[in-house]
């Protein structure tokens, strides 16, 4: 991308004047998370301590390390009326980069009493390099023979 391309601009600025990375955050789906609350509220305070964490947003408020608020009219965006939710991580690191990948896999390996699932950028990112083809995940004789 040129250094002259609005986007790149925009997003040097951003990158480069601003601590928080909004716009890479990684969503985490929590199936049946709302049946417990209590569990919802531990884990976000949980995930907002991890190192290259800024900030936790949830339908039970905002938590930044040590530090919560109460939720508020926009927590509301986290629930679809079900027991479903998903809660809002806005890294601390550059989402593309070693930091980045370990951040999911540390959210993915954390022990919660529902299931989740991570998306986002840096989600994509180590899910596309663990499906990447390597010698040792390739079916031998898939080539026909002499080639």
């Amino acid at each position: 991308m040129p250094e002259s391309a609005s986007s790149r601009m925009a997003n040097d600025e951003i990158r480069e004047n601003f601590s928080s990375r909004e716009a890479s955050a990684l969503s985490v789906f929590v199936p049946g998370g709302l049946s417990d609350e209590v569990a919802i509220v531990a884990y976000a305070r949980g995930v907002a301590g991890l190192n290259g964490v800024a900030r936790v947003d949830a339908l039970t408020g905002y938590y930044t390390g040590a530090e919560s608020m109460p939720p508020n009219e926009l927590s509301e965006r986290f629930s679809d009326g079900s027991d479903d939710t998903w809660v809002q991580v806005v890294p601390a690191v550059e989402p593309i980069s070693v930091e980045g990948e370990a951040l999911v896999r540390e959210l993915r390996a954390i022990e919660t009493p529902f299931a989740v699932q991570v998306a986002g950028p840096s989600a994509e990112l180590v899910d596309t390099k663990d499906s990447a083809p390597t010698a040792e995940n390739q079916v031998s004789g898939d080539q026909p023979a002499g080639s």
